[in-house]
């Protein structure tokens, strides 16, 4: 599954991001992983997450939860921030996509690119985990230059965006020395620095920084079967985050550390019947409760509805409840009144649809032996998508299949950390995706 190379990879989640670091130390796979507290070093509600945003304001760029917080400061100025970086990695031509300027309401002064961004983000985490290894006596300091590696939910043969992306990776490294600690500063770093900074990076000389991208569904996988005490015959992972879910998958073979993983085909998906799409579902109740008159679709009501919408869904599913203000009024939602509306009723017929779709062509192409599908992602801790998964897995004519949320019963040196167990569906991505042992197959 692994090598005796150090190496980090990072999680460009949809709504946040992750890191985790693989220095062998002569023991087992699972000892030699670590999740990186990258959120602890800029103050982020989880220390094992940052936001992926990315705010421009009085000629300034802010990162992670500083621009977050800015965002929210500024709903009534019509500015937007750049929130995910899913869709550049989606994009069908991703040079393409990183020579786009960004619009005007990210950045008023019209002059950044996709690509400056993104490579300005990437100096952000870089600069996120070279001080987490620094603070940490228990992390070799070599870790901090090992190669990066990254996870994505697009497939790509050939790895067209490994080589698109190569340059962005090599860019970020002298940016982040360069830049420092402003990257994680409140007030971030001037767009003078900024561009001062990446006219200076493009002078880099090829490094090969970036190792490679690993497929997200096979990094659930690799997770899995490194820190799970039975891992099945075959696995099905149905990762559901903020912009996808996706769905594959594998059977094992082999014992302990040297099972190998080998896609099934048929059942691969990537599905748009994700977070977003939930959070559209709860925006149009909300909407419908609240029945506002025209005079209340202000622009600023709309960007603060769907700037904090996805804090609101949290607290619906973890309370059981939430108030959410649009515009002048203010509307209450319990979890039972959202879980039998309609649109979202829908959402999760055509989810179980999709999964069910997957777990037959999985199961077609593989012999007896224990079965199970495996929640992955920031979803995989709701549940309705349990519930969902279970009820496929009850229908699957004579087969038994068991549903398990990733993290589940593992046994970890850190199982006694509640920050790091409260995301593990989330977290074990980036440890999956350093752990991965990388074939054509697999690779983004």
């Amino acid at each position: 599954m692994g090598d005796a190379n150090a190496r980090v990879c990072i999680d460009f989640g949809t709504a946040l991001s992750k890191a985790s670091g693989f220095a062998p130390e002569g023991g087992s796979l699972r000892q030699s992983v670590r999740p990186l507290p990258i959120g602890e070093r800029h103050g982020s509600d989880n220390p094992f997450l940052t936001p992926s945003v990315v705010f421009v304001d009085a000629g300034r760029i802010m990162f992670g939860p500083s621009a977050f917080a800015r965002a929210k400061e500024k709903l009534a100025a019509g500015r937007d921030p750049v929130v995910s970086f899913k869709s550049i990695l989606a994009a069908r031509d991703v040079d393409q996509a990183l020579t786009l300027k960004v619009k005007p309401s990210i950045d008023p002064t019209g002059t950044l690119l996709n690509r400056d961004v993104f490579i300005l983000y990437l100096a952000y985490l870089d600069q996120l985990i070279r001080q987490t290894i620094a603070a940490d006596p228990n992390l070799p300091p070599a870790l901090a230059d090992a190669p990066r590696r990254y996870t994505n939910s697009i497939w790509r043969a050939g790895n067209r965006a490994d080589r698109a992306l190569a340059r962005l990776f090599d860019e970020s490294a002298p940016l982040s020395e360069r830049l420092g600690l402003q990257l994680s500063d409140a007030e971030g770093v001037s767009i003078a620095q900024a561009k001062d900074g990446l006219e200076r990076a493009r002078e880099t000389p090829d490094r090969g920084y970036l190792e490679a991208g690993v497929f997200e569904a096979h990094a659930a996988a690799a997770a899995f079967i490194a820190f799970a005490p039975k891992p099945p015959a075959m696995l099905m992972v149905v990762d559901i985050g903020g912009g996808t879910t996706d769905i594959a998958a594998f059977s094992l073979s082999g014992d302990g550390e040297d099972r190998d993983l080998l896609e099934l085909e048929g059942a691969r998906q990537v599905s748009s019947l994700a977070g977003d799409e939930i959070d559209t579902a709860l925006i149009e109740l909300v909407l419908r409760k609240a029945r506002p008159k025209d005079d209340d679709h202000s622009e600023r009501a709309w960007r603060a509805l769907k700037l904090n919408i996805r804090a609101h869904k949290r607290e619906l599913f973890a309370q059981g409840k939430c108030t959410i203000v649009f515009g002048q009024k203010r509307v209450s939602v319990r979890r039972d009144e959202f879980l039998n509306d309609a649109l979202f009723k829908q959402f999760c017929g055509a989810l179980h649809d999709n999964i069910a779709q997957s777990l037959k062509a999985a199961l077609a192409g593989h012999g007896p032996g224990e079965r199970t599908i495996l929640l992955a992602g920031g979803g995989a801790h709701l549940q309705f998508v349990r519930d969902i998964a279970n009820a496929v897995a009850e229908r699957a004519k004579g087969e038994k299949v068991s549903v398990e949320r990733l993290g589940d019963g593992w046994s970890t040196r850190l199982d006694a950390d509640p920050a790091l167990a409260s995301v593990l569906p989330q977290t074990a991505i980036s440890m999956g995706g350093a752990l991965a042992r990388l074939t054509e197959a697999t690779t983004a």
